[in-house]
């Protein structure tokens, strides 16, 4: 790296301690009735990534995220309540597209109209404010369960590296920011049928062609002491899926494996088979280790000139990211000290050996102020360029650029 990007991450790290110390001590405004079955709170988030990315020793670029998002939750005594959540995304810097989206998320559908992303970008360059209304959901709840409409959140699956059964705006496998899972615009009835068993209920919008939607039913059982089971089914995209999520505990380590089918009733050959096992474990010195191993359906071999140039289904909406086909992953998380953590991922793709490592350093000045350092350290073959000087990947996390960054995370 440089040195004048070595002397901007001292700029960022600088401007991130006076930000902490200026740290507001209140991290919402809250107003509520008397007997407290009424009110609402008002909580705004706020972060920062400083990127600094590159292939070369020439070709180092520096990116600026920002995100700030208000939230409002609303509340009635009479089962009712309200969530809204607007994210505002100034970037600035050449760190280029994929760097950005590492901080802000992919830009996913399972969603029946939505803004244009990018708010506003000058002609002259350099930066771009992007928005997202990323959460409008009205809730109306009882005794019986629960009705939610609107743009909410949705999760499916344990995976912690390879998600495999989430079909619902995963996170990439680089993804810096995964805090705030993207918004779905959805119609989601849960009911509870005694303690340890529930079944939902999903509509979720792609569009406003209906047959484009996903039509999904869940059942989730708890068996304790031995099992959780999570079976979802139905229609996606027009084509039939299954999800199963599974996961028990293993001689004091918890187990779980994961998977999902979508068929193409037209050419079953082009059926999509995705799945995930793994153990987590917690040792007794506070050492949380978790390995996994991941197969990938749609993958293929480099130069993955199907998966990039024909896309599969998976790929376009946002549920596969990956391009090989099968994978190794491992992490690691620590507490070196009561407000200081660290933590350490590895992703392997088996098939052409290249790798991606993150890891990260955290401190928690305050439940309201979080400062962060790390790094994504890829390694495998660069891309080479042919005579037509079209590049071709010869492995894929050797595509992706090496990236450091420093985060500061604020609650007020």
């Amino acid at each position: 790296m440089k040195t004048p990007e070595l002397r901007a991450l001292a700029v960022a790290l600088a401007a991130s301690c006076a930000l902490c110390v200026s740290a507001p001590a209140s991290a919402a405004l809250t107003f509520e009735s008397d007997d407290g079955e009424a009110g609402a709170e008002l909580v705004a988030h706020a972060r920062t990534f400083s990127l600094f990315t590159g292939g070369g020793a020439d070709e180092v670029q520096s990116l600026v995220s920002q995100r700030l998002r208000p939230q409002l939750d609303v509340w009635s005594p009479w089962g009712l309540s309200l969530e809204i959540a607007y994210d505002l995304v100034p970037i600035t810097g050449g760190g280029g597209g994929q760097a950005a989206a590492l901080a802000v998320g992919a830009n996913v559908p399972m969603r029946w109209v939505d803004f244009d992303r990018v708010l506003y970008a000058p002609d002259s360059g350099g930066w771009m404010l992007q928005h997202n209304l990323d959460r409008l959901a009205l809730t109306y709840g009882g005794v019986w369960g629960e009705v939610r409409l609107g743009r909410q959140a949705i999760g499916f699956g344990s995976s912690r590296l390879f998600p495999a059964a989430d079909l619902f705006a995963p996170f990439g496998p680089a993804s810096i920011d995964t805090e705030f899972k993207r918004g779905a615009d959805a119609l989601r009835v849960t009911v509870p049928i005694g303690e340890f068993h529930e079944v939902e209920a999903y509509v979720v919008a792609d569009g406003t062609d209906a047959s484009e939607w996903t039509y999904m039913g869940r059942w989730r059982g708890s068996f304790t002491g031995v099992l959780d089971v999570s079976v979802l089914g139905g229609v996606s995209y027009g084509r039939p899926t299954l999800g199963l999520d599974l996961a028990g505990d293993l001689l004091g380590a918890t187990w779980y494996a994961e998977g999902s089918a979508r068929a193409d009733t037209d050419d079953l050959s082009d059926t999509s088979v995705r799945a995930t096992a793994g153990l987590s474990y917690q040792f007794p010195f506070d050492l949380s280790a978790t390995v996994e191993g991941h197969y990938n359906g749609r993958g293929g071999a480099p130069p993955y000139t199907d998966q990039l140039l024909e896309p599969s289904l998976e790929r376009r909406v946002g549920e596969v990211f990956l391009l090989g086909r099968w994978y190794a992953g491992a992490a690691l998380s620590y507490p070196l000290m009561p407000l200081l953590s660290a933590s350490l991922a590895y992703q392997q793709n088996l098939t052409d050996a290249s790798g991606l490592v993150t890891a990260a350093l955290g401190y928690d000045f305050s439940e309201e102020v979080s400062v962060g350092l790390g790094a994504l350290l890829t390694y495998g073959d660069e891309p080479e360029v042919d005579a037509a000087g079209i590049p071709r990947l010869r492995s894929e996390f050797g595509a992706y650029p090496t990236i450091a960054f420093a985060d500061v995370r604020l609650v007020f």
